[in-house]
């Protein structure tokens, strides 16, 4: 979300406030909510930490379990397994974390002729999709084994609120099996740009909230705020 200072939208030389809202989530241990809630947060948690993306190197059908998939998968990234990410912290929050859901993103090759437009489909990840073994899916729309319902992208089209909406019950009882909890991510950045070249100075403001439940039950709920330090040197 971007909102103009001034009467002047779109005109990158004036003055203009710059406001960002993600809300990713990731999953970690239960016994690790302690050090959650006890975390410094000496640095901010960057987005892009969590933005896992599959483009369109692979076939929408071969998520998430055929060998062109699998090949992506990398222990400090995008683990196989949540399993494999013990002893990391690619996230940054000091113990291990897998990020829930990733994009499929066709942006227009010709290596995927199965679907006609630019779209972006929310699915699992390869870690968060283990929990559920003989998942499927066909078009993004992922089933279990039985053939339930798991998780759906309600907006894959091209400037869709393109989103991951899986069911609560089915994740709830996979979590409390492996002893895992949801974290929801809250991140918010907000600054102003001063329509200069150089937009570097003090006041940049970053804030995350961590919200940790299991079903409906929420078991953390702590907050970081981090504000840009003056670079009068620059």
């Amino acid at each position: 979300m971007r909102e103009s200072l001034l009467d002047h939208p779109g005109q990158s030389g004036y003055p203009r406030a710059d406001i960002l809202v993600n809300i990713d989530s990731v999953l970690m241990r239960r016994h690790d909510l302690a050090a959650l809630e006890q975390w410094p947060g000496a640095a901010p948690i960057y987005s892009v930490r969590l933005d896992v993306s599959a483009t369109d190197a692979i076939f929408l059908g071969e998520w998430p379990d055929a060998a062109a998939y699998l090949a992506m998968c990398d222990p400090a990234f995008r683990p196989r397994i949540w399993q494999d990410a013990q002893g990391s912290d690619a996230i940054g929050i000091g113990f291990p974390a897998v990020v829930v859901a990733e994009d499929y993103i066709w942006e227009g090759s010709l290596l995927d002729c199965s679907i006609p437009a630019t779209l972006s489909v929310h699915l699992l990840t390869s870690a968060a999709a283990a929990l559920f073994p003989g998942v499927w899916q066909l078009d993004g729309v992922a089933r279990t084994v039985n053939g339930d319902l798991l998780h759906i992208d309600p907006a894959p089209a091209p400037g869709g609120n393109s989103a991951l909406l899986i069911d609560e019950a089915f994740l709830a009882e996979a979590l409390a099996q492996e002893d895992l909890v949801l974290v929801q991510i809250i991140h918010q950045s907000k600054r102003v740009l001063t329509g200069q070249a150089d937009n570097r100075f003090a006041g940049d403001v970053i804030t995350a909230r961590f919200i940790a439940t299991v079903g409906e039950e929420t078991l953390c709920d702590t907050s970081r705020e981090w504000i840009h330090p003056a670079r009068l040197n620059e």
